[in-house]
């Protein structure tokens, strides 16, 4: 139930969001009217609407982020674990102290590709909302583009968005990445990690590669050669 929706297709996604959070029928506004709370109309109001799209994104990519977490515990040093215990460490600063520092990595490899993928964000948006309501309530940059390519057939425009779209892509990318190195202590020099990151942002915008692979390789430019 919570990997499921990101093995599965945007659309069908989609599809069965409509159904939780239909108006009339769904399971958002059966649960929200028996306990008498007022049911907001998801479909007419842009700000409900964007709050809706958000709501089942984040529910589609969830089991992706368990995984890789889930996966990145098993890493987790058990000495240090073992020492703050000794030491008479609580457990949330054995969690803010030992655990969080080992997950910055698992944490910025997540942030690279959540962010990628929520750039290209476009099936999820065309079958639950079309860009609307209210005109333009979750038409999002990959939205636009379509819409000004494939329905107003203005391909310079489409082509502009596409393009402020890779810059800003490529300027957060390099910030995260020259913020991590400043931490990572790793070996690699700078001018051949900046080269790294500038093709990898070219990879990324041409879409020459996928989400997963451009996290993988961020996440070997951040730890550096074993």
């Amino acid at each position: 139930m919570v990997f499921a929706p990101f093995v599965i297709s945007g659309a069908a996604v989609g599809l069965a969001a409509q159904f939780v959070f239909d108006p009339h029928f769904g399971l958002v506004q059966d649960l929200l009217a028996r306990i008498g709370v007022n049911v907001p109309n998801f479909y007419q109001d842009a700000h409900w609407a964007m709050f809706m799209v958000t709501v089942t994104y984040v529910w589609k990519n969830l089991g992706y982020t368990f995984v890789i977490y889930l996966a990145a515990l098993q890493g987790v040093r058990r000495d240090l674990l073992e020492a703050a215990e000794i030491d008479g460490a609580s457990r949330w600063t054995t969690f803010r102290r030992v655990l969080l520092p080992q997950l910055r990595p698992t944490t910025f490899f997540l942030s690279i590709t959540v962010l990628i993928n929520s750039l290209q964000v476009f099936d999820v948006i065309n079958v639950m909302t079309r860009g609307g309501p209210q005109g333009t309530g979750t038409t999002t940059m990959v939205y636009q583009v379509y819409l000004e390519t494939f329905r107003n057939f203005r391909a310079g425009y489409g082509a502009t968005v596409a393009t402020i779209m890779f810059l800003v892509l490529l300027a957060i990318t390099y910030y995260q990445v020259r913020v991590m190195d400043r931490g990572s202590g790793s070996d690699v020099s700078r001018p051949s990690r900046d080269r790294a990151l500038a093709r990898l942002c070219c990879d990324v915008a041409g879409r020459r590669i996928d989400r997963r692979a451009a996290g993988v390789r961020v996440f070997h430019l951040i730890q550096g050669p074993a």
